[in-house]
């Protein structure tokens, strides 16, 4: 599944799409000055990104060309990378990451118990 299809049934224009805007991760200083520690992709790049990384991690697991306990935290690592939603839809976004690839929730569960 890919981020067109996330939220797609919520009454919200944004359900169901991946970020328009150009996010940034930045951090304020006690002195109020703020600085961005990382950019994620840009908007237009991020459809194909969650692609490319479904198919990649289904292709490693597929083949077991990796065991899942290291292919689980580099699929969460490249997601959180591509920071694919909008900041208002982040919340939500990454605590359905499941709708991507069920086995990454699973892996979740495992340690929040």
């Amino acid at each position: 599944m890919t981020g067109s299809n996330m939220y797609s049934h919520m009454n919200n224009p944004m359900a169901g799409q991946t970020k328009n805007v150009q996010n940034y991760i930045s951090a304020t200083f006690p002195d109020g000055h703020t600085e961005i520690l990382f950019t994620p992709l840009a908007p237009f790049e991020t459809p194909e990104a969650l692609d490319r990384i479904c198919e990649e991690y289904n292709k490693v697991i597929g083949n077991m060309e990796l065991e899942p306990l290291i292919a689980i935290p580099i699929f969460i690592h490249d997601f959180l990378c591509i920071h694919p939603f909008n900041e208002k839809e982040v919340t939500k976004g990454y605590a359905n990451i499941s709708t991507f690839q069920p086995e990454v929730a699973d892996f979740f569960m495992l340690f929040s118990a």
